[in-house]
C-alpha cells in the first residue's frame, strides 16, 4: 500500500525573489526573515540563557526566541549560521533529575524518519549540561487552533488533512515507529502564500513531538501514557491488561482527531479547565465502552460513511479495528485517494514513443 502525497514547495514569489538576488542574496533574505519574530519574544528567559545556549553551539546555530515547550525542553526559532536558513531548535537540560532515556528516544526515533508530513530532524548537538535538537522549522498554527476557530473543518477538508495524517503515520509504522500521543496540538498546519484566497493555511500537515512514541521493533509497549481524551482502551488498561501494540493505539487516536475535526467536540468527553470539563473517570468509562458521550451530534455532523470509517477506527477491541489497508479502502477515502493519484500521474514524465 502506498499513500502518495505531494511535497509543498515555497511560494512561488518567494522563489522569484531568491533566484533574482543568487545565493548570497537568497541567505540574506533568509537572515532578515529570521529578524522579524513570529511571535513574541519569551520574556521567561533572560540573556545570559542565550548567551550560554551560543556558546554550547559552538557558533553553528543562533537561538532567536522561544516558540513553544513541551515535557523535556522548550523549543526556540533559530538559525544556521553557515546557511542563514531557519530552524526549530528543542533545548533539553541534562540533569539527575531527568530521564535521559526517554528524553532521547524522541531523537533517536526521529533520525529514522525522513516524510513530507512528518518533522524532519535535521541535526542533534550535545554538551555538558544540555540536548539541543536542530529540527525543521514549521511556520504555521495547531491544527487544534484552526478546527476551533472554524468550529469544525467540511468534510472535504477534514478528508484532505486526515489523507496526510494516514500518509505520514503509515509510513512511521513501516519504519517500526508509533507515535503514542496523536492529537490536534501535535499536528501543525502550514501557512499558505499571502493573497493566495485562503484563510492563511494551505492545509499542509507537519506530524510533531515524538517524545512519547516507541520503537516497536525494538520493545513493547507497556506504559500508560498520552492525552485522556486521545487515549485508546488498551492503553488506559495497560497496569491490568499488560502489552499493547502502538499502531493500533495511533489508530484510535486518528479516530478521535477526525472525529474533532468535524464535530469540534471530542467523542468521549474532556478534561481540560474549559467548559464541559469531565473527571478522568467519566471519560475512562466512555473510552472503555467506546461509548461516544453526543451521539446524536455525530450523526448530525458526519455523512453515513464519515461515520462508518471513525467507528471501525473507534473500535473498543484492537483485533477488529481497522488498520491502514481497511483506511485506505473505505469509500469515505476514495476522493483524496485518487485526487493524489491524479496529480502524482501529472507530475511523472510522458513516455517516450
Amino acid at each position: 500500500m502506498c499513500w502518495r502525497t505531494s511535497v509543498h514547495a515555497p511560494p512561488t514569489h518567494v522563489l522569484r525573489e531568491r533566484e533574482s538576488k543568487g545565493e548570497a542574496g537568497a541567505v540574506a533574505m533568509d537572515i532578515e526573515a529570521m529578524a522579524r519574530p513570529r511571535c513574541a519574544p519569551d520574556p521567561r528567559h533572560v540573556p545570559e540563557f542565550y548567551e550560554m545556549a551560543d556558546e554550547e553551539l559552538a557558533g553553528r546555530y543562533l537561538l532567536m526566541h522561544g516558540i513553544g515547550s513541551g515535557k523535556y525542553g522548550k523549543v526556540y526559532e533559530g538559525r544556521d549560521v553557515a546557511t542563514g536558513h531557519p530552524v526549530a531548535i528543542k533545548v533539553m537540560p541534562r540533569s539527575p533529575h531527568i530521564d535521559h532515556k526517554k528524553a532521547e528516544r524522541e531523537w533517536v526515533i526521529a533520525n529514522k524518519l525522513n516524510h513530507p508530513n512528518v518533522i524532519r530532524l535535521l541535526d542533534v548537538q550535545l554538551s555538558p549540561s544540555h540536548t539541543f535538537l536542530v529540527l525543521e522549522l514549521a511556520c504555521g498554527r495547531a491544527l487544534f487552533d484552526i478546527v476551533q476557530r472554524e468550529n469544525g473543518l467540511s468534510e472535504d477538508r477534514a478528508r484532505r488533512i486526515a489523507f496526510q495524517i494516514f500518509s505520514g503515520m503509515d509510513y512511521c509504522h513501516r519504519q517500526g515507529v508509533s507515535h503514542r500521543d496523536l492529537k490536534l496540538e501535535n499536528l501543525l498546519m502550514m501557512r499558505a502564500e499571502e493573497g493566495d484566497g485562503t484563510d492563511g493555511f494551505d492545509d499542509t500537515i507537519k506530524i510533531t513531538d515524538f517524545g512519547l512514541s516507541k520503537d516497536s521493533l525494538t520493545s513493547n509497549c507497556r506504559t500508560q501514557c498520552g492525552t485522556l481524551c486521545y487515549m485508546a482502551p488498551e492503553v488506559a488498561l495497560a497496569d491490568v491488561q499488560g502489552p499493547y501494540e502502538g499502531s493500533g493505539v495511533d489508530i484510535w487516536s486518528m479516530g478521535v482527531i477526525l472525529y474533532v475535526m468535524r464535530c469540534a467536540s471530542y467523542p468521549f468527553g474532556h478534561d481540560g479547565k474549559s467548559d464541559g470539563a469531565e473527571t478522568p473517570v467519566q471519560i475512562f468509562k466512555r473510552i472503555k465502552a467506546g461509548t461516544f458521550k453526543n451521539p446524536e451530534q455525530f450523526r448530525e455532523r458526519c455523512s453515513a460513511d464519515l461515520q462508518s470509517l471513525i467507528s471501525g477506527m473507534l473500535t473498543v477491541d484492537p483485533a477488529n479495528r481497522f488498520g491502514f489497508a481497511e483506511i485506505q479502502a473505505h469509500p469515505w477515502m476514495q476522493p483524496v485517494i485518487q485526487e493524489n493519484q491524479a496529480a502524482a500521474l501529472g507530475r511523472e514524465p510522458a513516455a517516450e514513443p
